[in-house]
């Protein structure tokens, strides 16, 4: 994301610094991207209609598509690495949740639902298990699901903040922030 037209767009450069292309351009604030392995599409949050919302855009700026359409806040997006699924976070039941949803916007499906602030979410690459952030014990700790919302595990217990999960593209490890 960069403000290089006065206001956060989306932008793809190759790894070697060539090839910089803006994917959008609006007066909204695009942000969060987040890029399929193989390049090809980038989900993103945007405000485009309002409130924030989860986008998903060819890596060669062509088929932009809004996934979710809602008054709640959707945010945080993180691309499987086949491109089929992006994992977020949304306040539709009035607390941060964390969903997943086909990158064709199928299926939307609530993830966790409870009373606590669920946040950061990371999709392995082949979009069976999603990390994230939960304050459900009163610390921020780090859980993982299965993107069919089956085997909710807690994998930190401490007193401390554990935040910022990132999956690996199998699923096996998880980093995060202690």
């Amino acid at each position: 994301v960069s403000d290089l037209d006065g206001d956060s767009e989306v932008f793809v450069v190759n790894s070697d610094g060539s090839g910089l292309k803006q994917l959008t351009n609006n007066t909204a604030h695009d942000e969060r991207p987040s890029i399929s392995d193989d390049g090809s599409k980038i989900a993103f949050m945007s405000d485009l209609d309002g409130d924030y919302e989860i986008f998903l855009v060819d890596s060669d700026g062509s088929g932009l598509k809004q996934l979710t359409n809602n008054t709640a806040w959707d945010a945080n997006p993180s691309i499987s690495g086949d491109g089929s699924k992006i994992a977020f976070v949304s306040d539709l039941d009035g607390d941060s949740e964390v969903f997943v949803v086909n990158s064709d916007g199928s299926e939307l499906k609530q993830l966790t639902n409870n009373t606590a602030h669920d946040a950061d979410p990371s999709i392995s690459g082949d979009g069976s298990k999603i990390a994230f952030v939960s304050d459900l014990d009163g610390d921020h700790e780090i859980f993982v699901v299965d993107s069919d919302g089956s085997r909710l595990k807690q994998l930190t217990n401490n007193n401390v903040e554990d935040v910022y999960p990132s999956i690996s593209g199998d699923g096996s490890k998880i980093t995060f922030v202690s």
